[in-house]
């Protein structure tokens, strides 16, 4: 072999060790076995300096919880750092039981796509090394090999065409990493949305899709009655949490869902407005205005009866209405 079983070792555990810090530090620990934690404690990783509070993650979920308490119309004139400063002070809110069990689960599965994540790359790494090691003995036995340094040169070849080829894939293993990153945040803020509308109105509070400018085709079937800035699919918030998540799904089998339908997604899971109900807009008392459900209020009409009287005078006669 090009490297000793030694050396592959030695290798495996310094991937180990980076996708493993990784998350510790921004997903959290509570989402690591005991050897995983023992894997960073060897790596000189103490878990008990890492916060788990204040992880990528767990801000990602308190933001998504803050931004549909708040409101869009208050969280959109707030920066970035007043947002992070308000969640990190505890002040905005507590995390209830409901949403203290929704973000480990999140946790738990993000470590897990990690952890798979790290293995898919470390069986790459030893298909490369398999290959260019059977490649450089077919070189060699295909050839009659005179001298010593015929020999190492061949070694340095190979050692050098496995380096390149295990360098292109660190470009695609940067970009899945990427992905990776950016779909756990988004369906972490999601989720945060997704339970604070259920702390409040309960798992069958209608919701919809914020489909934005740029959206795929996919998005727009599952999420619009048609093309962006139609009206959106409405869905009650169970539904979309019976759907679970469209990881290891063909893009045929997707389902909408409370966080991304698909890596890089940036639909945004959203509340109807106060007093809307399936019926009334099937009715046509609610529509859609291009960004927002709004009532129409050319056909609402006044459900309550008004039973007070007034006195109006004119003219000197009065008359009751």
């Amino acid at each position: 072999m090009i490297l000793t079983p030694t050396e592959i070792d030695d290798l495996m555990q310094v991937i180990d060790k980076y996708t493993l810090t990784f998350a510790a530090h921004h997903v959290g620990i509570k989402g690591l076995d005991a050897n995983q934690l023992q894997t960073l404690v060897a790596s000189g990783v103490n878990p008990a300096t890492i916060s788990t509070a204040t992880s990528n993650l767990h801000q990602a979920f308190k933001f998504g919880v803050l931004s549909d308490a708040l409101g869009q119309s208050v969280v959109k004139n707030m920066s970035y750092a007043q947002l992070k400063n308000h969640i990190a002070s505890g002040k905005a809110f507590k995390l209830n039981p409901l949403e203290t069990a929704a973000l480990d689960n999140l946790e738990y599965q993000t470590v897990k796509q990690v952890t798979k994540f790290s293995n898919k790359i470390k069986d790459q790494i030893v298909d490369k090394l398999v290959y260019a090691d059977k490649l450089n003995n077919s070189v060699k036995h295909g050839k009659v090999v005179t001298s010593a340094a015929k020999d190492a040169l061949q070694n340095r070849k190979a050692v050098t065409s496995v380096i390149s080829d295990i360098g292109h894939s660190l470009n695609e293993w940067n970009r899945d990493f990427g992905r990776i990153a950016d779909f756990v945040m988004h369906t972490a803020f999601d989720e945060g949305r997704a339970t604070n509308i259920a702390k409040e109105l309960g798992t069958q509070a209608l919701v919809y899709k914020d489909v934005y400018p740029g959206a795929c085709k996919h998005c727009m079937t599952k999420y619009l009655t048609g093309v962006v800035g139609s009206a959106p699919r409405v869905f009650p918030l169970a539904q979309l949490q019976a759907n679970g998540t469209n990881v290891g799904r063909k893009a045929k089998e997707w389902l909408p869902v409370i966080g991304p339908l698909h890596p890089w997604c940036r639909c945004t899971l959203n509340r109807v407005p106060k007093g809307f109900n399936e019926q009334d807009y099937i009715n046509g008392l609610w529509i859609w205005n291009g960004n927002r459900f709004v009532r129409d209020m050319t056909k609402y009409q006044r459900k309550v009866k008004r039973n007070s009287k007034v006195t109006v005078t004119v003219n000197g006669q009065k008359t009751v209405i």
